[in-house]
């Protein structure tokens, strides 16, 4: 084989050996900005001290850790996520959503600890307290989107310890739960 076949071999191997062993967070590929924060400042931080690290606490969160593109909200961060601890983090989503019909929506989360969610300018989830997993740890009001209108995404999560993981789910018209799809998740 030749020097030139030589390379190209290595280099397909080289990929396809790193998207096999690559965590999907880490492929960087979707429609959503998420933002990790190295958050741990104080190893015995309580409620009271996690109400302070609130996104809309101007220069609460720490030092970021990562940075990467997600199709959607339902992430497991375990095991520990690149360079970034594995409990006290923040966690920011930031992009655009469309969801694809008009009617009443309810959103839901699932989390180990605290999410924050706005669309457009409306604060649709505000749970921000350290807990363990739960069906469901939030429960929004119902609230009256449009179809194929496409609203600003600022959502945040933090974890405190336990498990890590955030997920976010909806239901329309009081139909069945389901995770938001990634089709919902646009660039603008």
């Amino acid at each position: 084989m030749n020097t030139v076949k030589k390379l190209v071999v290595f280099t397909l191997l080289v990929s396809v050996f790193a998207i096999c062993v690559t965590p999907t967070l880490a492929i960087g590929r979707g429609t959503i900005r998420m933002t990790i924060y190295d958050n741990t400042r104080d190893p015995d931080w309580d409620d009271d001290a996690w109400q302070a690290t609130a996104p809309w606490v101007e220069g609460s969160f720490g030092n970021l850790c990562a940075r990467t593109w997600v199709e959607n909200i339902d992430q497991d961060f375990s095991p520990q996520f690149r360079d970034c601890p594995s409990d006290d983090f923040l966690v920011h989503y930031s992009g655009f959503i469309r969801p694809r019909r008009t009617g009443q929506y309810i959103f839901y989360v699932y989390s180990d600890d605290g999410f924050y969610l706005k669309l457009g300018k409306n604060i649709v989830i505000s749970d921000w307290l350290a807990h363990g997993p739960d069906e469901w740890n939030a429960i929004s009001d119902p609230i009256r989107l449009l179809g194929r209108r496409t609203l600003s995404l600022d959502a945040w999560y933090f974890e405190n310890g336990g498990e890590e993981v955030v997920a976010l789910f909806y239901s329309l018209n009081g139909g069945d739960i389901q995770l938001v799809p990634s089709s919902w998740f646009v660039r603008r």
